[in-house]
C-alpha cells in the first residue's frame, strides 16, 4: 500500500483534539504506521538504496516491526515511502531518528530532504508529524504508553 502524505503536510495545531495531549493516543487508538517520505530532489546525494538496505536491516527487529515496506511514486517530484507498521511507535521512532535522522550517514541528507509521520487507525484523521524538511513547522511527539 502507497502512502501519499498530503501535500503542504502541516502539524497539528497547539491543543489540537486530534494531537492527542502527548501524541500518544488519539481517543482509545494507539498509533500504529510510522511513515517516513523522502524527497529526493532536496538532496541529491542522499543514496537511497543504501538507506533502504538500512532501513529493512532495523525493521528485521520482529519484536518492533510488524511489517516494513516502500514504495515510490511521482507528484511534481519523484518520491520513496518507507512504511514500518509497530505495537510500539515511540521506541521505532526514537530507533530511527537515531540511525537515519542523527548519527548515521544519512542524517544531514535525511533531515532536509524527508517528513515523517506516525499514523493510528483512522490514517490521516488522527496522523502525528514527527519530523518535516521545514524545521519552522511545529512536531510532535510519540510514545508507547
Amino acid at each position: 500500500m502507497a502512502v501519499h502524505f498530503p501535500i503542504g503536510i502541516q502539524a497539528h495545531p497547539e491543543g489540537s483534539q486530534t494531537a492527542g495531549g502527548k501524541g500518544r493516543i488519539i481517543g482509545n487508538e494507539k498509533m500504529i504506521r510510522l511513515s517516513i517520505q523522502i524527497h529526493p530532489h532536496r538532496s541529491p546525494q542522499l543514496d537511497l538504496s543504501s538507506l533502504r538496505a538500512e532501513c529493512e536491516r532495523l525493521a528485521a527487529d520482529e519484536a518492533l516491526v510488524r511489517q516494513f515496506s516502500w514504495s515510490e511514486g511521482f507528484d511534481e517530484h519523484a518520491y520513496l515511502n518507507l512504511t514500518f507498521e509497530t505495537d510500539r511507535p515511540g521506541q521505532l521512532w526514537r530507533l530511527l531518528h537515531q540511525q537515519l535522522y542523527q548519527a548515521s550517514r544519512f542524517g544531514s541528507f535525511m533531515q532536509v530532504a524527508s517528513m515523517a509521520v506516525c499514523e493510528g487507525q483512522h490514517g490521516w484523521d488522527d496522523y502525528l508529524l514527527l519530523h518535516h524538511y521545514d524545521a519552522e513547522l511545529k512536531r510532535d511527539e510519540v510514545s508507547d504508553e
